[in-house]
């Protein structure tokens, strides 16, 4: 993990290594949609380089004939038609970048909304093995250094080859000789090219490797600042978003060498061809063959080769960048869900009777069981309650039902059929969820009520909240649904939390209700509180209640005690009491505790 000195696999799991060819055709059907907006563009640069390839043409003559002749009109117009395509190409340049700097964006978002997308098809098996901050940097950062590589990075490179290639026919067509020392520098320029191209690229991946470590540490960090004050670790903490900054920051430095030194190579053999030139274009002059608007001409077309050909280089730098965050973009999205629809699904049972766990076993991680072989069966209308020591296996029960998770072994049944036959959408609208970790968005109540659903009304959600015994509490204390509810929930209090999440369970009505720690962190009076609203909420429904606090499952119609993975004792609250094993030695641990806190 990021607290590590030593890496985790998060790109080992996805190495990557996708040809520049292949990024640009996994590129390609998002740019699709947007392709006459880009070739407009691309005929506006190319024009904006014609106007540009003119004006070294429009200087010989005026050196070479309008100012031998005398005639000073013919130096005021030309000069003029010279200054309309500097106009001219400024213009048509800057709106050429412009529509394709928007088409990049539009590329860009479509791309960063298919990979969250993707994200969250991939389930809980990929979300949870790595750092939020890891993930983020994929879907944020990596994402817009695309838009360079899908806009003006393109064009730029096109214009360059575009300039290259009129300004070396120009010069064969004016002056061989001339051409000649051009063309004799042209394939060791071409080959500094390459070099950046190809012995670059690996660095550049593992660079955006390092930032994602970055935005990892920071994204941990953030969300545990109070814990980091609280025990005065905040030093700790900076060091070590220090070192792993430093990591990033000696790297990238290695790499600007590297792409500089090369840089400044390639832009040396301008100026020593430019001498070259001049020295012999001197000796050419006096012999008459030679003229000096020809020697004007050549040193604008030499910046017109070189600096094409450097910002090529300079755009190959960038392309190799944005390419290694294609790269770990695109493969990715090449992540195959491990929980997904069979090839031929059928229909939800329209009453779930029953759901059965029969001879099951699962693990998170291979040769680390987390149950093993566990078998119930819970009837339609009943509700099952699941205690135990905590890490024994009962909310991974909760995530095989909804399932994120499928079973190692066994099967889970509904009504005789195994769940793996569904589709996952339709069975997981069945149920409502309350989990441990209760998520409120950053958003009014009433979308935080319906999660965002158009089709849930606000009488639905008045009657939750009613049913939930929050209504009048969060109309006294924070206002009407349209009310701004903060991230996580800051501004209600722990029990507010719990009860508005329990609340927003209920507005689908759902068959099937999951209370996973539904009524652990809270006080006592919230307790009884939520205790009195689930007498209302279980009826006719079949329930799952995962809890710590065995006071809130007496009435389940069945209790299942998990330790270390097995189910160690079935039955009701007093049948189980009457046995006077774990569960009654559970209950008598708890009594004790909470006698003790209250004295």
């Amino acid at each position: 993990m990021w607290w590590n000195d030593y890496e985790d696999d998060f790109n080992d799991d996805m190495p990557g290594g996708l040809s520049v060819k292949a990024i640009f055709q996994r590129i390609w059907p998002f740019i699709q949609p947007y392709r006459r907006t880009f070739c407009f563009s691309f005929f506006l640069g190319l024009l904006g380089v014609a106007l540009v390839l003119y004006q070294p043409v429009l200087l010989k003559r005026i050196f070479d004939i309008d100012l031998p002749s005398g005639e000073y009109r013919r130096v005021l117009l030309t000069g003029l038609i010279f200054l309309a395509t500097m106009l001219g190409s400024a213009v048509i340049n800057f709106f050429s970048s412009w529509l394709l700097q928007k088409a990049g964006v539009h590329v860009v978002n479509d791309i960063k909304v298919k990979l969250f997308d993707h994200f969250l098809r991939l389930g809980l098996s990929f979300l949870e093995r790595y750092p939020v901050g890891k993930l983020v940097s994929r879907i944020e950062s990596d994402t817009q250094r695309l838009v360079a590589l899908s806009s003006t990075m393109i064009l730029r490179v096109i214009m360059s080859i575009g300039m290259l290639i009129g300004a070396v026919v120009i010069l064969a067509i004016i002056d061989l000789r001339l051409f000649a020392i051009v063309f004799a520098v042209i394939p060791i320029l071409f080959a500094g090219t390459w070099l950046m191209f190809k012995w670059l690229r690996p660095y550049f991946r593992e660079e955006r490797s390092k930032y994602s470590e970055v935005s990892a540490v920071v994204a941990e960090f953030v969300k545990s600042v109070g814990i980091l004050q609280l025990y005065n670790r905040g030093s700790w903490a900076e060091a070590r978003l220090k070192r792993q900054n430093d990591r990033y920051v000696q790297f990238t430095s290695r790499i600007g060498f590297m792409e500089y030194a090369i840089f400044r190579g390639l832009a040396f053999m301008e100026i020593l061809v430019t001498v070259v030139a001049l020295w012999l274009g001197a000796n050419w002059i006096k012999a008459g063959t030679l003229t000096v608007g020809t020697i004007v001409l050549f040193a604008q077309y030499i910046a017109q080769i070189y600096w094409p050909i450097i910002m090529l280089t300079d755009q190959l730098a960038e392309i190799q960048r944005a390419g290694a965050a294609a790269d770990r973009i695109f493969t990715a999205l090449d992540q195959q869900p491990q929980i997904k629809n069979c090839e031929k699904t059928i229909p939800v049972p329209e009453k779930i009777s029953q759901i059965e766990f029969r001879n099951l076993s699962f693990s998170y991680s291979p040769g680390k069981p987390v149950l093993k072989n566990v078998s119930f069966i819970l009837k339609g209308g009943e509700t099952l309650a699941l205690v135990g020591p905590t890490g024994g296996g009962k909310s991974t029960i909760v995530n095989l039902v909804c399932r994120f998770y499928d079973p190692d072994d066994g099967e889970i049944l509904v009504n005789g059929i195994n769940l793996k036959n569904f589709e996952l959408e339709a069975w997981r609208k069945r149920f409502g969820l309350v989990l441990q970790d209760l998520c409120l968005f950053p958003a009014s109540l009433r979308d935080n009520m319906r999660l965002f659903r158009e089709n849930i009304s606000d009488e639905q959600i008045h009657l939750a909240l009613k049913t939930a015994g929050i209504e009048r509490l969060i109309q006294n204390g924070h206002g009407s649904l349209d009310k701004i509810i903060a991230e996580r929930g800051a501004n209600l209090s722990q029990g507010e939390r719990q009860l508005l999440a329990l609340a927003r369970a209920l507005t689908l009505d759902p068959e099937l209700l999951i209370l996973d720690e539904a009524s652990s962190s809270v006080d006592p009076g919230t307790e009884a509180a939520i205790q009195q609203a689930l007498q209302k909420l279980l009826e006719d429904r079949t329930n799952i209640i995962v809890a710590h606090r065995l006071s809130t499952i007496r009435n389940a119609s069945q209790i299942a005690v998990i330790q270390n993975g097995l189910i160690r004792e079935t039955g009701t609250h007093e049948a189980l009491m009457n046995r006077n094993g774990i569960y009654a030695d559970l209950l008598e641990t708890q009594l004790v505790h909470s006698q003790g806190t209250a004295s």
